[in-house]
């Protein structure tokens, strides 16, 4: 049995113990690994997608939120051309969040919040680059002493982030109507 860790080997070459760590499936290489370096992926989003699908480009996510769900830090998610109606949150993870082109890849967040929010500390910079962003209309309590939702499109809080090639429009808050970074 390829992947039953209760009939593989106990030791690799070197004799340490397999799997590792105790209770994995072990892999099927020589050596168990814990110094390996992650790559980076691209993570794909289009319309005619399906959030069951695995992010692959030719298995890609229906929704920005859940490709923003699976990546990791340095992880992209590329956005095929269309208009996603939701509010995304990156969580902690600075990952680089990116359309096909400005001017037909759109996140409408449908007046329900800001639309892209990056609101928990991440150890790297995120990037938001080719994309419009709209119809936001910010994040209430977002910041301390500021009465009113903060911002509209896009709200980021104790991150770096580097925004490139954006359309932003249309959104409304009490500070920060486009963007609120602080």
């Amino acid at each position: 049995g390829s992947g039953d860790p209760d009939i593989s080997l106990n030791f690799d070459i070197n004799n340490n113990a397999r799997p590792a760590p105790n209770g994995s499936n072990p892999d099927l290489g020589v050596y168990e690994n814990d110094l390996a370096e992650r790559e980076n992926r691209i993570i794909y989003v289009d319309q005619n997608g399906s959030d069951d699908d695995l992010g692959f480009q030719n298995q890609p996510f229906q929704t920005i939120q859940a490709a923003i769900n699976i990546a990791s830090d340095g992880d992209s998610v590329f956005i095929y051309n269309g208009t996603y109606i939701e509010n995304v949150d990156f969580r902690s993870s600075a990952i680089h969040l990116v359309g096909e082109n400005k001017l037909n890849t759109i996140v409408d967040g449908n007046s329900t919040g800001s639309v892209i929010s990056i609101t928990e500390p991440n150890s790297g910079t995120s990037i938001i680059a080719n994309l419009t962003i709209k119809n936001g209309s910010g994040t209430s309590g977002g910041w301390p002493d500021l009465n009113g939702p903060v911002g509209g499109g896009i709200f980021a809080k104790y991150n770096n982030v580097s925004l490139k090639n954006l359309i932003i429009k249309e959104n409304s808050a009490t500070s920060g109507g486009g963007v609120f970074i602080q």
